[in-house]
C-alpha cells in the first residue's frame, strides 16, 4: 500500500509546481483582494479559478470562500464554490483516473490493487464526504478515487453534496459575520480549523495509515 501512497504524493508534489512559479503574483493578487472591495464579477471569477484550481495549488478553500460569502452574499456564494470545489475534484478524480491507474498497476502488488479497488467501492461515498473539509487530505481522496477507478457515479454525486455543505457552512459564516470588527479572526480561524482537524485525522490513525487502509482495517474487524 506505502507504493500507491507515494504515486499520489507524487501527484500532489507535481501540483505545487505552478504555486512555485507563480507564488509571488497569486500572493499580490490575494492581497488586492484583502485590502480593496473587488468587483463583485472579478470576485466570483477568482473564486471559481482558484476553488477549480485547489488540486494543483494549496489554496486556502475555506478562507476564501468565507471572504467571498461577506462580499457576494450567501446564496450566490454557495453556488459559485460548490461549482469550483467540484471542478478541482473532477480534475484530480480524472487526472488520476488517466495516468494514475496505469502507474497503479506497475508499482503496486497486487493485493494493494485489490485493497484499494475494494475499498473505494465499499466505502468510496464516506471517505470523500467525510474528507472533504480537511485539507490535503480531501486531494489525497480523489486523486485515490481515480487511480481506484471508483465509478463516476458515486464519486461525483458524494463530491457533490460535500462541496455543497461546505459552501454553504463557510459562506453562511461570512455572510453573518462580515461586518464585524473581528471577521479577519473569523476568516483566520475557518482556514486554522480545517488544518488542526487534518492533524488531529493523521494523529487518530496513525502517520503511516493511508485513509484506504482505515476503511479496510474497519471493514476486516466487521467480518472479524
Amino acid at each position: 500500500m506505502n507504493r500507491i501512497w507515494i504515486i499520489v504524493v507524487g501527484f500532489l508534489l507535481l501540483t505545487l509546481l505552478p504555486f512555485l512559479a507563480c507564488g509571488p503574483q497569486l500572493e499580490a493578487l490575494a492581497m488586492r483582494f484583502v485590502t480593496e472591495r473587488p468587483d463583485p464579477g472579478q470576485l466570483a471569477g477568482a473564486l471559481i479559478l482558484l476553488l477549480g484550481l485547489d488540486i494543483f495549488l494549496p489554496v486556502p478553500s475555506s478562507g476564501l470562500i468565507t471572504y467571498c460569502g461577506s462580499q457576494l452574499g450567501m446564496s450566490l456564494t454557495a453556488v459559485l464554490a460548490t461549482f469550483g470545489l467540484t471542478i478541482g475534484n473532477a480534475c484530480g478524480y480524472e487526472l488520476a483516473r488517466l495516468w494514475g491507474t496505469p502507474l497503479v498497476e506497475k508499482f503496486a502488488s497486487e493485493n494493494d490493487r485489490r485493497m484499494l479497488a475494494r475499498s473505494f467501492m465499499n466505502g468510496g461515498i464516506p471517505l470523500v464526504i467525510i474528507s472533504r473539509p480537511l485539507p490535503v487530505l480531501s486531494e489525497a481522496v480523489a486523486l485515490l478515487a481515480g487511480c481506484a477507478t471508483m465509478p463516476r457515479s458515486t464519486f461525483y454525486p458524494a463530491a457533490i453534496l460535500s462541496n455543497a455543505a461546505l459552501g454553504i457552512i463557510y459562506s453562511t459564516l461570512g455572510s453573518q459575520y462580515g461586518d464585524e470588527p473581528y471577521f479577519l479572526w473569523i476568516v483566520l480561524s475557518s482556514m486554522l480549523i480545517p488544518l488542526g482537524m487534518t492533524w488531529l485525522a493523521r494523529v487518530m490513525c496513525g502517520s503511516s495509515t493511508s485513509p484506504v487502509e482505515v476503511e479496510c482495517s474497519v471493514e476486516n474487524q466487521n467480518r472479524e
